[in-house]
């Protein structure tokens, strides 16, 4: 037909980015040599700030909502902070996010599943997370960042129950040292907070 300009065969689509914890353990496929020595993120708990968590999603799914309030019971997320809007896209970056860092499978929200395809690279570690992304709009909005750096941390709680690392997604193309990450040195610099690291992306564009 005159008006057809392309043909192709339809292709089967499926999910990817499934096997990223046995990829970045060994470079294989099924191998995880870090989970094997024992090493799963157990007794720590990791800080998050994104768009939102979808807590209706199997991997982070909980008896009870996390709040405001750290809650080191929790199964999963631990405190969420909701300094956006308290929730995510149902398909949202922050629930992709924390699922790589640490989601961890449970059908009814309380008896976790070693072999859920998805978990997380730290799959038995807790969360404590602050939401900065509203949903439908693509701007951030952040807080201080001694709020934000502080969120599941305490000197009222012990070593144990503190948070020690800060994973942030997210940036701008802005390829300078500014003021923000000096915000991030600075804190990190404090003596009260020297067992504390934050890791933030290097962004989607390449160079």
């Amino acid at each position: 037909r005159p008006e057809t300009c392309f043909v192709e065969v339809e292709q089967v689509v499926t999910t990817s980015n499934d096997i990223a914890q046995t990829i970045t353990q060994s470079a294989s496929s099924g191998q995880t040599p870090i989970f094997d020595a024992g090493i799963t993120g157990r007794d720590q708990i990791v800080v998050i700030s994104d768009t939102g968590i979808d807590m209706n999603n199997c991997y982070f799914n909980q008896p009870s909502n996390p709040t405001s309030i750290f809650n080191i019971n929790q199964r999963k997320v631990v405190q969420y902070i909701p300094f956006a809007d308290g929730r995510d896209d149902v398909n949202g970056h922050g629930t992709h996010v924390n699922g790589i860092a640490a989601g961890h499978l449970s059908e009814n929200g309380i008896t976790e599943d070693d072999d859920g395809r998805g978990n997380g690279m730290a799959k038995n570690a807790k969360i404590a997370f602050t939401d900065i992304g509203f949903v439908g709009v693509d701007a951030l909005s952040i807080p201080p960042t001694t709020d934000l750096l502080n969120t599941g941390r305490s000197t009222s709680r012990s070593y144990e129950e503190n948070a020690h690392i800060h994973s942030a997604s997210w940036g701008s193309t802005d390829n300078r040292y500014t003021g923000q990450a000096r915000a991030f040195d600075t804190f990190m610099s404090r003596n009260q907070n020297s067992d504390f690291l934050v890791v933030v992306a290097a962004g989607n564009s390449g160079t």
